[in-house]
């Protein structure tokens, strides 16, 4: 798909006026943890047949629920769209650190927009709305922003002041490292290269706003998500952390194909990331600088080596894909400046959103029923153009009731689902993203197994699909 497809959708959700505390925000401001909770609170009041307000919650070492900081806030989240099942969910994660609070402001401000827009009939708030469920976390670390704004404490909104939480951890270096294990499965050449974490006991002794996290991400099928920062203005994709014998190398994963155009779906949509000239913190400056980043994107250990990070932590324990984005040089702008972030990155948050359709969709069963949450393993190898196969080594577990997400780039792949007792069976499809945005909609391509009693039972060879033929070489 050409990036210039995405040029045709544009955030426009109006300028109607109606009488609610939700038309009356001030957005030359930064608003405070009590604010934040207060619009959220406005939105799901002003909108609540289509959101849903909740906060996160974790069990601790000794199994007792726990749902604040170190400093009693909570982690606020607001969900546009239902849950019915087999819907994408997405989610978007502000302020992780406590003084990078440009991502906090354009999520609550997307909140208030998507409601609005959606109630006075926009078409496009409808379809983000409608074809998804859209989870909003203006801040994962508002203790650190309040410690960022303690007029007390001497370096108030500096560059580091506030970046830890309350225990001065930074919570972007709190995650379990997956990716020292993945180097290490890599080089055994063993698997699974995927779900990394999937035998964790429930409990948690990290600092509580990574736990609450970490359930959040384990517990819900995301697809695709965002993790918004400060400080530079790229967008930075998997992995994160150096392989141990390329410091500083670029680090591909099994999907960078895939990761480069979602980091380019976000970047597309923001000429002052896609097109910028100048390197932070120059921005025209003196020194004149060159971007190092081209089209506004960068593979994060090629940037600079990050261990225990969340990003790849999403990747490599979950379905879920996951970007860090660095939204500007200034970490804690003025006031003033956060409606040209708004219209800077407006187009960029509807492009991203909208990937969460790329790949392919479906439903899996098993003799005639769903299978379980997990009970089902998708593999996917990409064909080249002489037949032969690529594996993608990073495979997508069954959510609840069979369905599952598949988030692909455009071309030939051949799918394969996999149960226990059951023939796997392998599907060929050609992706064309463009025509997913444009319904909406990733390819539907459901499977069913066990159907005969030919593919019941375990250690039958694998049934390719008629949509195969002529494709694959030899049956690969």
């Amino acid at each position: 798909m050409n990036l210039s497809d995405f040029s045709i959708i544009i955030l426009s959700f109006g300028c109607v006026v109606l009488a609610t505390d939700i038309d009356k925000i001030e957005w030359g401001k930064h608003h405070d943890n009590k604010e934040v909770f207060e619009i959220l609170e406005a939105v799901n009041k002003r909108c609540p047949d289509i959101t849903s307000l909740y906060h996160l919650k974790y069990r601790d070492t000794s199994g007792n629920e726990r749902d604040e900081t170190p400093r009693g806030n909570k982690l606020h989240v607001l969900a546009f769209g239902t849950s019915e099942p087999g819907r994408p969910e997405f989610k978007w994660v502000g302020n992780m650190h406590g003084n990078e609070v440009v991502g906090r402001e354009l999520i609550l401000r997307l909140a208030v927009d998507l409601c609005l827009g959606h109630r006075n009939g926009n078409p496009l708030a409808a379809s983000l709305v409608g074809r998804a469920r859209l989870h909003l976390m203006p801040s994962m670390n508002p203790d650190g922003w309040e410690i960022a704004n303690d007029p007390s404490a001497p370096g108030r909104r500096t560059e580091v002041k506030g970046r830890q939480n309350a225990n001065n951890v930074d919570l972007n270096r709190d995650f379990p490292d997956l990716d020292r294990r993945i180097y290490e499965l890599e080089r055994a050449g063993t698997g699974p290269f995927d779900h990394l974490f999937s035998n964790h006991t429930g409990r948690c002794g990290r600092q509580p706003e990574t736990c609450m996290v970490m359930k959040w991400i384990l517990t819900n099928n995301f697809v695709l998500s965002a993790n918004l920062h400060g400080g530079d203005k790229v967008a930075n994709y998997p992995y994160d952390e150096s392989r141990p014998d390329s410091p500083n190398a670029y680090s591909a994963s099994p999907d960078d194909r895939l990761f480069r155009q979602l980091a380019l779906a976000y970047s597309s949509g923001n000429p002052a990331m896609f097109d910028r000239r100048y390197a932070c913190p120059a921005e025209g400056g003196s020194d004149g600088r060159p971007n190092p980043f081209r089209r506004g994107v960068t593979n994060g250990a090629k940037w600079y080596s990050v261990a225990s990070g969340m990003q790849d932590f999403n990747y490599l324990a979950s379905n879920c894909y996951e970007i860090t984005v660095e939204l500007g040089c200034k970490k804690y702008p003025p006031g003033n400046e956060l409606p040209r972030y708004w219209e800077e990155n407006r187009q960029a948050l509807v492009n991203y959103m909208s990937a969460v359709h790329f790949g392919i969709k479906g439903q899996v069963t098993k003799a005639g029923s769903p299978v379980a949450k997990g009970a089902a393993v998708i593999t996917v190898d990409r064909i080249d153009t002489d037949g032969s196969v690529l594996p993608i080594l990073h495979n997508v577990n069954t959510g609840a009731h069979g369905y599952y997400h598949r988030l692909l780039t455009d071309g030939p792949f051949a799918v394969t689902a996999n149960a226990p007792g059951c023939a796997p069976v392998t599907k060929c499809v050609m992706i064309d993203n463009g025509v997913n945005l444009e319904r909406w909609s990733a390819r539907q391509v459901d499977f069913h197994l066990c159907a005969d009693a030919a593919a019941t039972g375990s250690g039958k060879p694998r049934q390719i699909d008629s949509s195969c033929e002529g494709v694959l070489v030899d049956g690969e």
